[in-house]
């Protein structure tokens, strides 16, 4: 988890976007295999909420969470 933590500080100080959405995804999964459910799903969200800013559509979520080895697991549904 320190090195989820280190991760997340560094991208943060260097403003690495894509690394920091890349430790937001890590660090939620290590918090939900511990078992920290809301601190897993806040993570997940920072995650999530940096796509709009990047101007994301979902294929190319999905090519960025395969692109930084990231497990996560999104689903999008259209309106």
């Amino acid at each position: 988890m320190r090195y989820y933590d280190q991760d997340l500080a560094l991208a943060k100080d260097l403003q690495d976007k894509m690394n920091m959405g890349r430790a937001y995804c890590n660090l939620g999964l290590a918090h939900l295999a511990l078992g920290n459910l809301e601190t897993a799903l806040e993570c997940q969200k920072y995650f999530l909420g940096m796509c709009p800013v990047w101007r994301l559509t979902s294929q190319t979520v999905h090519l960025l969470v395969q692109s930084v080895d990231c497990d996560c697991e999104i689903s999008f549904e259209r309106n």
